[in-house]
């Protein structure tokens, strides 16, 4: 299972870790589901929001890759109407910055954190948004900052993991651990990879 991070041109570079020793592609089962954001809350801690359509993005693509068709019978959503029949979930709630369950670091530890997965984003907003004064909204070294802007919530990871009824979790590129307090909740094994060893320590703290 993979989630695109709302970036829907990803998933021929994921799709090529699945490659037999010679280097060709491997009869697989590729399933999309569309994980689904409520506006509101994906714009919450945006400091500007740009004037174009469709700028927010809302739906995240969750590719289902595996050997054979997926067989684990109709479970109901949890958090919604329907079942797994379906291809969408949620409505969810992206968590707030303010949730005891976004991990706050200093703006000063998150390059040695992330390592290279850090990436600078920015922008003016777009057309019809007033400009914000930088030094009103920038933080300083020293100031909590989220360390991940798009942390899911709880909700999200548990719909999931029950859909396909997950028997373990392997999470590649884990920042947060929120993927590993919902394995915790569900009682499955969890084995996740971190940017960094700073960030797997990070991690270790905060949600002890």
């Amino acid at each position: 299972m993979h989630l695109d991070g709302h970036i829907h041109r990803n998933q021929s570079r994921f799709l090529k870790a699945f490659v037999d020793d010679a280097g060709l592609a491997m009869p697989k089962e590729h399933k999309y589901m569309f994980l689904n954001r409520s506006q509101t809350s994906t714009e919450d801690d945006k400091q500007r929001v740009s004037g174009d359509v469709a700028c927010t993005p809302c739906t995240e693509f969750v590719h289902c890759v595996s050997a054979k068709p997926l067989d684990c019978g109709v479970i109901n959503r949890l958090y919604s109407t329907g079942d797994n029949r379906s291809d969408s979930l949620g409505t969810f709630s992206k968590p707030a910055i303010t949730s005891n369950i976004v991990m706050k670091v200093k703006n000063c530890e998150r390059a040695v954190l992330l390592s290279n997965a850090l990436v600078a984003v920015g922008g003016t907003g777009g057309p019809g948004v007033p400009a914000i004064d930088p030094s009103e909204v920038v933080p300083k070294a020293n100031d909590l900052v989220p360390l991940n802007h798009h942390s899911h919530d709880l909700k999200e990871f548990e719909e999931l993991l029950t859909c396909v009824n997950s028997k373990a979790a392997f999470e590649l590129g884990a920042m947060d651990g929120i993927m590993c307090f919902q394995c915790i909740c569900n009682k499955i094994p969890y084995f996740g990879i971190t940017y960094s060893a700073a960030l797997q320590n990070k991690n270790c703290r905060f949600r002890h």
